[in-house]
């Protein structure tokens, strides 16, 4: 609810400098309606609500698509909001809810695939890519193996990995799924780590009991890994699963949704007192980032040599969220994998990894974002009126790049050149800022 509260507002600001944008003849928005495909723990913020809600804003119409697992949930959720456009006398033909079996949403959606515009879903990455090779404007927000690198054992850090693990019995996108840790941890030490996993009968008694981080009884999600290779080790009294070993995962590993399963790598690049850690365990990490790219990566390390770590792994990959924790200071414990806070500027989201990109959706999703902005684009006429006289530099600084943006033969291309240098210094001319 606080990411609703709050994040929500941050995108409904941004909507409406798309419509003043709109409005000023600067960009076209595409209002064909669009397919929100939904799953349902995030609703009140990234999926269900943002997707419908935002587009409605600006007059495009939105058609739900039941999924199997979150049916009722989402039939529900659409009944609500139909109640809700009628009660403030809007147009119910702006809302749809599509019931049916997958054969048929999939044939609907490509014989109509002239008419209608992007589908926003939220899903694994299989999912994504079997979407996106029938639907080409989908927009996937897909998972990753979030990852968390510590150089330290202590109590706060396994707290930090089992929490990570278990947030909403694993469902959290940002749930942990590889940990890699000093060489000195032991199957035993992961074993004793698990002993203290929360369970609890249903998402509702979780909630009852104050618990974010329950394996709930019975809970439904991916198969569990096999256990007759010997590769997985189930825990002796709980249902979470692991692995150690001195080597990362293979590329591509499964991500066990609702499930608690944590490959454990003990190979951690331990900072020296200089805050350099063993360049050849950086690459090989950095380098396993990139291939499977993570939604999140926490860092910890005794303070201030975190930094560094953290730095050098900043810049060696391109996650979306980092968060940097401590191991030696009480006011900066340990970061878990599950910190994404776009209620406080944070910017959130998930990318399949860059080079295969198209594969899983047709642009990669930021939020908090104004959705409709995916389907949007500027208009010709508007790009061709702007020279390099409209490039906003501070102090002069781009001065520099005026020839070049003269030099475009192509109006369109010149005007898009300046859009993109002022975007490029509003961003990086005040940092950190707090946003909308």
């Amino acid at each position: 609810m606080e990411e609703s509260i709050m994040a929500n507002s941050v995108e409904r600001r941004m909507n409406d400098l798309l419509l003043e944008d709109e409005e000023a003849g600067k960009i076209t928005i595409n209002r064909k309606p669009i397919y929100v495909s939904c799953v349902s723990n995030f609703t009140n913020f990234l999926d269900l609500f943002r997707k419908t809600i935002r587009n409605m804003e600006l007059g495009i119409p939105c058609v739900v698509l039941g999924r199997s697992n979150t049916v009722q949930h989402s039939y529900r959720w659409t009944e609500l909001l139909m109640e809700l456009l009628e009660r403030e006398n809007i147009d119910p033909g702006m809302l749809t809810y599509l019931s049916c079996e997958l054969d048929d949403i999939i044939d609907i959606t490509q014989s109509c695939r002239d008419s209608t515009g992007m589908l926003y879903t939220t899903s694994s990455r299989e999912l994504a890519a079997a979407i996106k090779s029938g639907y080409p404007n989908t927009i996937a927000s897909t998972g990753g193996p979030n990852t968390l690198v510590t150089t330290e054992w202590t109590k706060e850090v396994q707290d930090a990995i089992r929490m990570s693990a278990t947030i909403e019995c694993a469902g959290q996108c940002t749930a942990l799924r590889h940990a890699v840790v000093p060489e000195s941890v032991t199957k035993e030490d992961v074993e004793i780590l698990f002993d203290t996993t929360h369970g609890a009968g249903s998402a509702t008694d979780a909630l009852k009991g104050g618990q974010f981080d329950c394996v709930f009884e019975g809970h439904a999600g991916s198969a569990t890994p096999s256990l007759d290779d010997g590769v997985y080790t189930k825990h002796g009294k709980k249902d979470v699963y692991y692995k150690i070993s001195t080597s990362l995962p293979e590329d591509g590993i499964n991500e066990y949704w609702r499930k608690a399963v944590v490959d454990v790598t003990t190979k951690a690049p331990a900072p020296d007192l200089q805050g350099n850690s063993d360049p050849s365990k950086i690459d090989d990490l950095a380098r396993w980032l990139v291939t499977n790219q993570p939604i999140s990566l926490a860092v910890n390390a005794p303070r201030p040599l975190g930094f560094k770590l953290g730095q050098d792994l900043f810049e060696k990959t391109a996650q979306v969220v980092y968060t940097v924790g401590s191991t030696n200071d009480p006011r900066a414990p340990p970061a878990l994998s599950c910190q994404a806070r776009p209620q406080e500027a944070e910017v959130f989201g998930e990318f399949p990894p860059r080079k295969s990109l198209d594969t899983y959706t047709k642009y990669p999703v930021v939020v908090p974002s104004s959705t409709p902005a995916y389907d949007s684009s500027f208009k010709v006429e508007y790009l061709q009126s702007l020279t390099s006289a409209d490039v906003e530099s501070a102090d002069g600084e781009l001065n520099y790049a005026r020839s070049a943006i003269d030099a475009a033969q192509d109006g369109a291309i010149r005007g898009y050149c300046v859009e993109i240098l002022n975007y490029i210094s509003n961003a990086t001319e005040t940092n950190p800022k707090r946003g909308f």
